[in-house]
């Protein structure tokens, strides 16, 4: 049997078989491998449809951002003489009401869900440089976000100051002074997010439109009429 088999092998038998297969073999890889490229070409191409659209319906959340940031730098500086001057009001034992002590208003905005395949996709599009100003200017309304909520934690404090909650403790003005001076602090902060926020916005090219909800604002960032 072994010998019957060498002999077909010498003869050439074998030799073409080998050679049928492996041809066979290499045409089928060949297919296989060229279908995933196929499928993989794909996916890259619809993902990179959906990071363009991404792109594109974003621009207003991203011009919102920037626009929040220029809220604090245009209304920063008279909520922290609002809050001086609650602050002394405090330190003198003197009541204010809900309405004289007011509340700033604290504008929020969305931010985008970057994942991993869009992310590569839309640096693809648009270049490594903008899409770190895009993650830039999120990541920064993402800390600003923690900052507000400070602020309207620490001023809703103020209200210890309202007579019609009581007469005001030594205690209760003491909380009011330190609360004052976190919310100054905390403006200070926002407003040199601006500053960082600023240097993306002018890259990216960003619009400058105010706030949703801006004409019910005072001159000094005030909710009009609060009660």
């Amino acid at each position: 049997m072994f010998h019957a088999i060498r002999q077909w092998w010498h003869d050439g038998g074998g030799r073409s078989t080998l050679r049928l297969f492996l041809f066979e073999f290499l045409v089928v890889m060949a297919g296989v491998l060229a279908a995933q490229w196929l499928q993989q070409r794909q996916q890259e191409l619809a993902m990179r449809d959906e990071a363009r659209n991404l792109l594109a319906n974003s621009r207003g959340i991203h011009d919102s951002l920037f626009a929040r940031s220029q809220h604090w730098r245009k209304y920063g500086p008279c909520v922290m003489a609002r809050a001086d001057a609650i602050a002394l009001a405090a330190a003198e034992g003197r009541t204010m009401t809900r309405a004289e002590i007011g509340r700033p208003a604290l504008p929020s905005t969305d931010t985008v869900n970057w994942s991993p395949a869009l992310l590569r996709a839309a640096i693809d599009l648009v270049g490594a440089q903008r899409i770190t100003d895009l993650q830039d200017l999120e990541a920064n309304a993402v800390i600003s976000d923690g900052i507000t909520d400070r602020i309207s934690s620490n001023w809703a404090t103020f209200n210890l100051l309202d007579p019609a909650y009581g007469k005001p403790s030594p205690q209760d003005f003491a909380n009011v002074r330190l609360a004052a001076v976190r919310v100054a602090n905390d403006v200070r902060l926002l407003q040199l997010k601006f500053r960082e926020d600023e240097v993306f916005a002018r890259r990216l090219g960003l619009d400058s439109a105010p706030p949703a909800g801006a004409r019910r604002l005072d001159n000094c960032g005030m909710i009009r009429d609060w009660r």
